[in-house]
């Protein structure tokens, strides 16, 4: 499984994916660090973004030599999501295996905690909050 979340992943979602079948998973950022960076900052352009999504897919194509089995989303603006996925759906990857990744979404719960400050002050901090991750 490819990661593309910005974040790392916790121990406990490390363990679901583990007890989803996925054992092994990589790190966008550390795989292809020029590709995260672009797909974190995605550009307005329709064209670029059509090129990461592009790249993406072929990082999923060559990953180890082997196809990927699924990848973690998202990383980037909408726009990318829907033109990789689209893509994926045009192309025909692995004729041969009818390759057709699994893709994560992971779902959480937005989490308002308000951390009082030592000046007397409160500062509310949203944490998300991990429930599970959604298969698509």
């Amino acid at each position: 499984m490819i990661n593309t979340l910005q974040h790392t992943l916790t121990v406990d979602q490390l363990a679901e994916l583990k007890a989803l079948g996925y054992d092994e998973v990589v790190h966008l950022r550390d795989l292809n660090p020029e590709l995260f960076a672009g797909m974190a900052n995605t550009p307005g352009n329709e064209a670029e973004v059509g090129l990461l999504a592009f790249k993406l897919m072929g990082e999923m194509v060559t990953f180890g030599g082997r196809l990927c089995d699924a990848c973690l989303l998202p990383l980037g603006s909408p726009a990318l999501m829907f033109s990789f996925a689209r893509m994926l759906g045009r192309e025909t990857v692995d004729v041969e295996s009818s390759w057709v990744p699994d893709f994560f979404f992971a779902h959480s719960e937005r989490v308002s905690e308000d951390q009082p400050q030592l000046d007397g002050t409160v500062k509310k901090v949203v944490v998300f909050k991990h429930i599970r991750f959604l298969k698509f």
